[in-house]
């Protein structure tokens, strides 16, 4: 049976864990203490993604990348943001790095996502523009992605700049076509930066449950 968490007004999409659903525009926290519990669910999710031809973007220590390397074999469904990126980006004050960078890829996935439709629908009906008199519709490419707190705690100067990250990164995915699982390794994250960082997540993921966060202090918003 499907669980689902109605997180927003977007289409619905299968994570690939647990039998839950939730609706695309959806941030969750996800609490482990284990890694056995990153390839039991998160690993899933991003093959679930893969089946359903959905773009992966995944910010990563360099622990758990290597657990990530063999989910796929092209480059093209995953994108791994190297640690050199990584680290000059929360490193750095300035927000709108990580904005223009999300915005970036966000925007490219959509562009080469119409490219490939227009041509698979040019192959069999040719132009639709000159059959039909209607241009083709743009066709949303779903993304899929996962942030390791780990390597916004090692590379950020202040809690503060902590918490923005990850509030401006759960603004971002809310407001897109976007999945995003954010990591908090409880063995390794400090309480105080758990505390700030889950605040910004209407959903938290722990012990094989998915639930409504009680310590959220972002509004609910009708996407």
């Amino acid at each position: 049976m499907m669980h689902h968490i109605w997180s927003s007004t977007r289409a619905i999409l299968k994570l690939g864990f647990e039998n839950y659903s939730c609706n695309w525009g959806t941030d969750i926290a996800f609490l482990y203490e284990e890694e056995s519990e990153i390839d039991k669910n998160v690993i899933p999710m991003l093959k679930e993604g893969i089946a359903s031809e959905n773009r992966q973007y995944c910010i990563l220590s360099t622990g758990l990348r290597k657990r990530f390397n063999a989910i796929s074999n092209s480059p093209n469904q995953i994108l791994f943001v190297p640690d050199a990126e990584s680290r000059e980006v929360f490193s750095n004050p300035d927000l709108r790095i990580l904005i223009n960078k999300m915005d970036t890829f966000y925007n490219e996935c959509q562009a080469q996502n119409q490219v490939n439709v227009e041509d698979n629908i040019r192959t069999v009906f040719e132009n639709q523009t000159q059959i039909y008199g209607t241009p083709l519709q743009p066709i949303v490419k779903y993304i899929r992605s996962v942030l390791d707190t780990d390597v916004i705690f090692r590379s950020c100067k202040s809690i503060n700049l902590f918490e923005s990250y990850i509030h401006q990164t759960n603004q971002i995915v809310e407001s897109l076509s976007w999945l995003q699982l954010t990591l908090y390794n409880l063995n390794l994250l400090p309480a105080s930066y758990l505390i700030r960082g889950i605040r910004n997540q209407r959903f938290i993921f722990y012990k094989s449950r998915l639930f409504a966060n009680p310590f959220c202090q972002t509004s609910i918003k009708k996407n």
